[in-house]
């Protein structure tokens, strides 16, 4: 994690993957980060003075987002999956639509990467518990771990008796409404995670600079 303090030319080489002085200062351009510098060559040092946009550079550095993010957007999701319990367990879809109602556009796969990402870097992790429901298009309905069960033996059965897979979910859909999905719950700790109180206040930091700048 970059912090506010004197880095040597080493330490930033590691850190930020770039053995090359000029890629050091690029990355701290685009990243908002404010510097003073002192000496010269490899003996060089960095003493960060500012970082403009902690969220993002946490979220690169740290949790291994791509340079190339939308990191308002990243922001805005971050926020709702840390601090909204009902947000947290929604399947992407079901993430994707409560997101469009309020305002914000993030596709179901851009949710998926973020939540891969954010898995990998062991912010969050999926448990053994599972929310089951039917989705088709539009429509989600909360169902149970027998009725959910239930369908997809159904439509093995009529597999068995020589029905077109596309033909017996066609029949699922009109028996229930939709297909029968399962999604996995997320677990969240702060005990497991002392920087889920800091990633939130970075991530209303991002948020407010954005809607700053739309004013």
């Amino acid at each position: 994690m970059l912090e506010c303090r004197t880095y040597s030319y080493a330490e930033l080489s590691a850190l930020l993957h770039t053995r090359d002085r000029q890629g050091i200062v690029r990355r701290f351009e685009r990243w908002e980060v404010k510097y003073t510098t002192t000496g010269r060559g490899t003996g060089q040092k960095f003493a960060i003075t500012e970082i403009g946009n902690p969220f993002k550079v946490y979220c690169i550095l740290d949790l291994g987002f791509s340079p190339q993010t939308d990191f308002t957007k990243l922001a805005f999701f971050t926020y709702y999956l840390l601090c909204d319990d009902e947000f947290q367990q929604l399947p992407s879809a079901q993430m994707e639509e409560y997101l469009r109602a309020d305002g914000h556009t993030l596709s179901r796969q851009t949710i998926s990467n973020y939540l891969l990402c954010l898995e990998a870097a062991s912010l969050v992790c999926r448990g053994f518990d599972y929310l089951y429901y039917f989705a088709f298009g539009g429509y989600h309905k909360d169902t149970d771990e027998i009725t959910y069960k239930r369908a997809w033996s159904e439509h093995w059965e009529r597999i068995q008796q020589g029905w077109p897979s596309s033909e017996s979910i066609v029949q699922m859909r009109m028996d229930y409404g939709g297909v029968a999905r399962k999604h996995p719950l997320l677990i969240f700790s702060a005990f497991f995670n002392p920087m889920y109180g800091q990633i939130i206040d970075w991530a209303l930091e991002a948020m407010n600079v954005d809607l700053g700048k739309s004013d």
